[in-house]
Formats: structure tokens, C-alpha cells, sequence
């Protein structure tokens, strides 16, 4: 907003120390000793230049704040703005995706997905079967690997063996060929008795082997046994638990088949309780009196009338029409329909049978009947047909009338008919409904004028009888008209053409009060059901959820077990590794001890015998080195065939990883049909609610961008206030600049002007004429009166001789002093023309 100031800026005049400078001379004028009003007015100046420099300090500071506050506001906005779009951008995805959605639920596109869901169902299966063999063919080479580790050790073994022996028979030549030569006769019988000690240390060793041996079998034993155990429970468990999850997904299933009835039976109830206005009757208690209703007698062939039996049943039925729910209920939206009774619509006839038939249906079973009123379209027309034939005997019952109504259904038995006075003029639906309501009261609480007889009628009394006998007339089929005159009637018939009467089926009220406490008895009934299922449904789940844990502990049983079993397996090929070499040992060291034994002998045998045992050492040698290749070979083989058992191993595990893949795929692809089956069952939910998140983000989005704009606009006008308050602070610090250089001036005039009388003695002044303190005061009074800025003003004297006095008496060692007051002097006079009256326009 444009605003226009106008600002004051105070003028400061010094009338007491008017001082010029002419021809480098210093002329005073009327210096006094004491400060003037006019030094005053300055310092009351500068007060006032600094409270406003403070002010548009403080100002500008706030203006400062008040910007950035609004723009980090805006900032945020913005960044609303676009948090809004993009949940528009998604929101409009959704309903595109639910649209999408929507028009691919077709019946077909269901039974595609159904069929789907089926064979995928089977693929599962099928992949979780190829996860069971994979993972048989695993266990399968994990026992394949498992030989071919102790074939590949067994070959180990072997050729170490051959080495030993071939180490032996080396050392059999070396004894040997020395017998030949006759050499170390000492040293073989030292060995022949360390051989003995080794064999009777290498058979304690193997007894010792052999024991562990034995006990290692013993818990190798005991710990298959109790895998075979834990594997019996788990299996059993197993079984169990798959039974179980097979309850609980039957319970399930059930479930969720008790949920839709219960919705559906939700839903019929719903439609049935509208919000439409219910009328009611209430026959309370006592309606049927027996005693009462027998006030009529017949003595000595004339007819008496017990009228204390009379009045009483009178009374207690007005008693009971005036009862609350006796009342007519008015309509709101009824009364604002204007119905002519004498020419209403078919659709409008209708309607009204409907809701007549609802009322009347109210009554039967309240009196312990088991008769009710129908409807059929043909039931209708019947008392159409009636009404129309009636009009010309007023109001009266026409037999005539009502012999048509009987042709035009084919024939009729149990004919009944009431009527009452209606209107024959425009009137509301409302006052309608209320006139045929009232109408109905009247001949059932109040119609012992009548004998009762419209109300035996209309309460089906009459039918009741009648269908003890004949079960047929148990239902009673009613129809309702008005004639040309505004008169009601009531109709009921049992029809003798049926297949005629009914044909287009019955009619039933959308409010129908006996099809909505029906409604409410299924619902009743599927919500019991529903609780028993959802019962069965949490037993299901909580024998489950056990049956699981159960699972899970024994499986965690048979995983220990088997642990142990295989820790035993591993303790009783260790214990039979090192029994095996211990016998090793024993029979090298048996060998050992035959060959010192040997070699003793070979000692003391003859050179030939010697030669021979020599050769058959050599031999024996050959032999071992030759098994020893052979054993080498076999190990190679074993070693190859270890690593081509590791390697199938390898390979049936990741088949397995491949089936478990396959089956994960499969699983999930599965789940993705399940979910687009569940979407298509609540494609309409779910686009109803995605158009409803699309709403709510646009409504949002709406009320983000007009935030936004307000704060843009409030940033905009908050920097256009900080560009004013920057402007308003550079014009007062300016002022107020000048203001202290002003005061800086006349503090340093005021000194020289001390020095100058200091000095006063040593100089020479020239004296202003009369003329020059006249022009100088003038130039005072009118500066001082007109406020105008104040310019430098010289004063003339005249040009005597004085000038070359004055400057030949001023002493030199003032000159530099009086020159710098000149100096000072136009200073003053220049900073106060600064200041005068301005006008100022600011764009606030």
C-alpha cells in the first residue's frame, strides 16, 4: 500500500557566532560568553535525530526478522505444495490402478484368475515335491560323500601301511646283507630285544584302543536308537501338525463362509430397515376375549344383547387403540407429495398396497394367527376392478361390485370387504396415509357399531377360523383401491385360479416389517453360527499355534539328536581309526620282532643260509614296494572319487536351492493371484475409497496452495517493509552523521574561539562599521526567521587601510590558529544547511 509522508526535519541555526572569513581575515560579529536559545534548540535536535536513528534501527531489526520468519514460512509452503501434488500424482495412480482394476473384474477375467489360482495351486505342490526328491538326493550324496571320505581314508591308511612295510623290509636287507658281511652282530641282538619290548607295548596300546573302541560303539548305538526315537515322535508330530493345519484352514474357510453370510444377511437387513417412517399397531393385551365377545344371545327366539359385555370390550380395545404405538406417525418427505386418491398412478396404488399389507401383516401373529395377508399384482387389479364399480353406490358396499372383482380373478371364495370414507380431492400423501391408518384403527378398536365385523375382517379372525379346517386359507390375498367418491377399500379374496392370480409372483414391501424381522432372524442366526465358527476358528488356531510349537520342539529333538548321533559316528571311526593303527602298530612291531628274531638267527646261520635270507629279503622288499604302487594307485582313486561324490554333492544342493527358488516363485506368484482374486472381490471398495484419497488430496492440495499464496504475499509485503526500513535507516544514521560532525565542528569553533581570546591581547581587530553589524544582523534575523539552510555569507567592510593594519599588526604565530577558525567556521555554516524542511514520498 502507497502512502505519502511528510517529514520535519528540524533546522539549526547559530545566530550568536556568525562568523565569515574575508580576504583571509576572521571577522567576528556579536560573540557572547553565554550559550543562546539557539545552541539549545541543537542539542534538543540531536536527541531527537538519535531517538529516530535508535527507532529505525530497532524497526529495521524487526522488519529483518519479520522477512525471514515469512520466508522460511514460505519455504515450508512450498515444500507443502509439493508433498500435496505428489499425494494427487499417486492418489490419481491409484484411482487409475483401482479403474484399471474395477474394469478388468470380469466374470470371465474371475474364472480366468480362479482357474489360475488352481493350476497354480497344483504347480506349488508340485515344486514343494521336487524340494522333497532334491532333498533326498542331497541326503542321498551326503552318504555317497560320506563312504568316499572313508574309502579315501581307508587308502590312506593302506599306504601308509605299505610304507611301513616297505620301511620294514628296507631294514630286513639292510640286517641282512649285514649278516652276509658279518657286521653288527652287537647291534641285532640289541634290536631283537627292543622288538620284544615294542610288541608287549604295542599289545597293551591295542587293548586300551580296542576298549574305547567298544565303548565309543556302545554310544554310537544308544545315540541311533534315540534318533530313531526322536524321529518316530517328530514324525507322529508331524502328522499332527498337518492335521491340524488342515482343521485350521477348514475352520478358516468356515469363517470366512460365516463372514458372508453374516454380511449378506447384514446387507438384506439394511435394504429392509430404511430410513422410511414405520407405522405400527399394537393389539396389547386382552384384545381376544371369548366371554366378552359373546355379548350377543339368543333367548326364547330373540335376540339380547349383554351390553356390560359390550361396553367392557369396548373398552379395552379403545384403551388398547390408544395405545403410543397406535399413533399415526407423520412423514416430512410424505407431505410435500400431493396424490389425487381418486386418480393415483399404478406405481402409487402399489406402493400403498405395499404399505398397507405391511401393517396389517403386524396383526396376526400378535394374536396367536398363523394366517397372512399377500400380494400380487392381480390382487390388486381385483380391488381396482371393485372400486371402479363401485362408485355409483356411494358409500355402500356393492355385491355387484364385488361379483366383478371375483370374475376378473376367475372366481373368488372368502370374498371380504371394508370400506371407509376417504378424500376425494388433492391432498398430501401424508394426510393419505393418515386417513387409510386412521381408518384401520377405527374398524379394529372401535367397531361395535359394526358388531365387530370389520374387524374380524381385517385382523384375519374370520380366516383364522376358517383355516383350522381348510389350511389353504391361511394365506389371504388383499388388495386396496379407491373409488370415484374418495371411499377405501379393502379387499381380500381366496382366489380359485391361482396360476392367475399369481402370476408375476408376490409383492413384498422393501419395508416390509415381516420380511425385515425375518432378515433380522437370519442375521440373528448367521451371527450365532459366525460366533461358533469363529469359536471353532480360534480353537483351530490355538491347537495350531501348540501343534506348531510341538512340531518345532521335537524337530529341534530330532536336529540333537542326530547331532549326537553323528558326533558318536565321528567318536566311533575316530576310535576305530585308532584301533586300526594300534593293531598296525602291533603288527609291524610283531614283524619287527620276527625280522630282529631273523635276523639273530641269520647271525648265527652259514654263509649259504645267509646269501639265501639276503635274496629273500630283497624279495620281500620288491614285494612290499610293488603293494605300496598299488596302494598309492587306489588312493588316487579314492581321491578322485571323493571329489567327484563332493562335487554331485554340491550339485544336489543347488538343485535344492534351485527348487526352493522355483517353489519360492511359484509361492508368491500364487499369492499374487490370491491378491488379484481379493481385489476383485472389493474392486468397488476399493475404488470408491481410492476416489475418496483422490478428493481428500485435491481438497488438500487446495488448501496447501492458497496457504502458499498467503504467505507469499505476506513474504512480498514483509520485504517491501525491510526495503523501507533499510531506507528509513540510512536516511536517520545519515542524519544522525551529520548531527555529531555538526556538534564535532562547533566543539572545535568553541576552542579556537577560547585560543582567540587567549590571544586577544597580541592581535588587532578590525571593528564592523554600523553598516556591516546591520547587514550581518539582518542576514541573521532573516536566516533565523525564514528557516532557510544557511549558506556561507561574507561581510563587507570597507576598503580603508585598516586591511594592510590588520595584517601587518595579527601576529605570525596566530595566522595558522585564525586561518583553521575560518576554516571551521565555514564548516559549521555548511553542515547546518543540511538540515531544512523536506518532503518525502516512501512505498511503505
Amino acid at each position: 500500500m502507497s502512502k505519502t509522508k511528510n517529514i520535519l526535519l528540524t533546522t539549526t541555526a547559530v545566530a550568536g557566532a556568525f562568523v565569515t572569513v574575508t580576504n583571509g581575515q576572521v571577522v567576528k560579529a556579536d560573540t557572547p560568553t553565554t550559550p543562546t536559545a539557539s545552541q539549545a534548540t541543537t542539542a534538543n535536535d540531536k536527541n531527537s535525530v538519535k531517538a529516530d536513528y535508535d527507532k529505525a534501527v530497532a524497526e529495521q531489526q524487526q522488519a529483518k526478522q519479520t522477512a525471514a520468519d515469512t520466508k522460511a514460512a514460505l519455504e515450508k509452503g512450498q515444500k507443502d505444495v509439493i508433498a500435496a501434488q505428489d499425494n494427487v500424482a499417486n492418489a490419481e495412480k491409484v484411482v487409475e490402478a483401482a479403474t484399471k482394476a474395477k474394469q478388468e473384474a470380469t466374470p470371465e477375467n474371475i474364472a480366468k484368475t480362479q482357474a489360475q489360482i488352481d493350476a497354480q495351486t497344483k504347480g506349488v505342490a508340485t515344486k514343494q515335491d521336487a524340494i522333497t526328491v532334491a532333498k533326498q538326493n542331497v541326503t542321498a550324496k551326503e552318504a555317497e560323500l560320506k563312504q568316499a571320505k572313508a574309502d579315501e581314508d581307508q587308502a590312506t591308511a593302506d599306504v601308509d601301511a605299505s610304507s611301513k612295510t616297505v620301511a620294514t623290509e628296507q631294514a630286513n636287507v639292510a640286517k641282512a646283507q649285514a649278516a652276509v658281511d658279518g657286521t653288527g652282530a652287537k647291534e641285532v641282538l640289541a634290536n631283537e630285544q627292543k622288538a620284544k619290548e615294542q610288541v608287549e607295548a604295542a599289545q597293551a596300546d591295542v587293548a586300551a584302543k580296542q576298549t574305547a573302541h567298544d565303548v565309543a560303539k556302545s554310544a554310537h548305538d544308544k545315540a541311533q536308537a534315540d534318533v530313531t526315537n526322536a524321529k518316530s515322535e517328530n514324525d507322529k508330530v508331524q502328522a499332527d501338525l498337518s492335521a491340524k493345519q488342515t482343521t485350521a484352514d477348514s475352520a478358516k474357510s468356515d469363517l470366512d463362509k460365516a463372514n458372508d453370510k453374516v454380511n449378506d444377511a447384514q446387507a438384506k437387513v439394511d435394504a429392509l430397515d430404511s430410513d422410511e417412517v414405520k407405522q405400527t399397531i399394537n393389539m396389547g393385551e386382552g384384545y381376544l376375549n371369548p366371554d366378552l365377545e359373546n355379548y350377543i344371545s339368543i333367548e326364547d327366539g330373540k335376540v339380547k344383547v349383554d351390553q356390560d359385555k359390550f361396553n367392557k370390550l369396548q373398552e379395552i380395545r379403545d384403551s388398547i387403540g390408544s395405545l403410543p404405538d397406535n399413533q399415526f406417525k407423520h412423514s416430512e418427505k410424505d407431505k410435500q407429495i400431493m396424490v389425487d386418491p381418486t386418480n393415483l398412478s399404478d406405481q402409487q396404488l402399489k406402493e400403498l398396497n405395499m404399505w398397507i399389507v405391511d401393517i396389517l401383516n403386524q396383526i396376526p401373529p400378535q394374536l396367536g394367527f398363523d394366517t397372512k395377508y399377500v400380494l400380487t399384482q392381480e390382487s390388486i387389479n381385483y380391488a381396482k376392478v371393485i372400486a371402479q364399480n363401485s362408485t355409483s353406490a356411494g358409500f355402500n358396499h356393492s355385491q355387484e361390485a364385488i361379483n366383478k372383482g371375483a370374475q376378473y380373478v376367475h372366481g373368488a371364495d372368502n370374498q371380504g370387504e371394508s370400506i371407509a370414507m376417504g378424500y376425494n380431492k388433492e391432498i398430501s400423501l401424508d394426510l393419505l396415509k393418515s386417513n387409510i391408518y386412521d381408518s384401520i384403527m377405527g374398524m379394529i378398536f372401535n367397531d361395535g357399531g359394526s358388531g365387530w365385523g370389520h374387524a374380524r375382517h381385517l385382523t384375519t379372525e374370520y380366516m383364522h377360523k376358517q383355516s383350522q379346517i381348510y389350511p389353504e386359507y391361511k394365506t389371504i390375498y388383499f388388495g386396496f383401491a379407491i373409488d370415484g367418491n374418495g371411499t377405501l377399500h379393502f379387499e381380500s379374496f381366496t382366489p380359485l385360479d391361482k396360476a392367475f392370480v399369481d402370476q408375476g409372483g408376490f409383492i413384498v414391501s422393501p419395508n416390509n416389517t415381516e420380511a425385515l424381522n425375518q432378515a433380522k432372524a437370519e442375521l440373528t442366526s448367521a451371527k450365532q453360527a459366525q460366533s461358533k465358527a469363529q469359536t471353532a476358528h480360534d480353537k483351530a488356531q490355538a491347537d495350531l499355534q501348540q501343534a506348531k510349537t510341538k512340531a518345532g520342539q521335537t524337530a529341534q529333538n530330532l536336529a540333537q539328536k542326530q547331532q549326537a548321533a553323528e558326533q558318536a559316528l565321528q567318536a566311533l571311526n575316530a576310535s576305530f581309526v585308532a584301533l586300526t593303527a594300534s593293531n598296525d602298530n602291533l603288527k609291524t612291531a610283531q614283524a619287527n620282532l620276527i625280522a630282529a628274531t631273523k635276523a639273530v638267527a641269520d647271525l648265527n646261520a652259514d654263509a649259504k643260509d645267509k646269501q639265501a635270507r639276503l635274496d629273500q629279503a630283497k624279495a620281500n622288499l620288491a614285494k612290499a614296494q610293488a603293494n605300496l604302487a598299488q596302494k598309492k594307485v587306489a588312493l588316487d582313486a579314492a581321491k578322485q572319487a571323493s571329489a567327484k561324490a563332493n562335487q554331485a554333492l554340491v550339485a544336489a544342493q543347488a538343485q535344492v536351492t534351485a527348487a526352493d527358488k522355483d517353489a519360492t516363485d511359484a509361492q508368491a506368484k500364487l499369492k499374487d493371484l490370491q491378491a488379484k482374486m481379493v481385489a476383485y472381490k472389493f474392486v468397488d471398495t476399493d475404488l470408491a475409497d481410492a476416489k475418496n484419497q483422490l478428493a481428500d488430496a485435491k481438497a488438500w492440495l487446495a488448501q496447501v496452495t492458497k496457504a502458499y499464496v498467503a504467505l507469499y504475499d505476506a513474504n512480498k509485503e514483509a520485504q517491501d517493509a525491510l526495503d523501507f526500513k533499510d531506507q528509513t535507516l540510512t536516511t536517520a544514521k545519515a542524519k544522525y552523521d551529520q548531527v555529531l560532525a555538526h556538534e564535532a565542528a562547533q566543539k572545535a569553533l568553541e576552542q579556537v574561539q577560547k585560543q582567540q581570546a587567549t590571544n586577544q591581547n597580541n592581535k588587532k581587530v578590525v571593528t564592523p562599521t554600523a553598516t556591516d553589524k546591520a547587514t550581518a544582523q539582518a542576514q541573521t534575523t532573516s536566516t533565523s526567521k525564514t528557516n532557510a539552510t544557511l549558506v556561507n555569507t561574507s561581510v563587507q567592510t570597507k576598503a580603508t587601510n585598516t586591511k594592510a593594519t590588520q595584517v601587518a599588526n595579527l601576529p605570525q604565530t596566530g595566522a595558522k590558529a585564525e586561518n583553521w577558525l575560518a576554516v571551521l567556521g565555514a564548516m559549521l555554516v555548511g553542515t547546518l544547511g543540511m538540515f531544512g524542511m523536506a518532503k518525502r514520498k516512501r512505498q511503505n
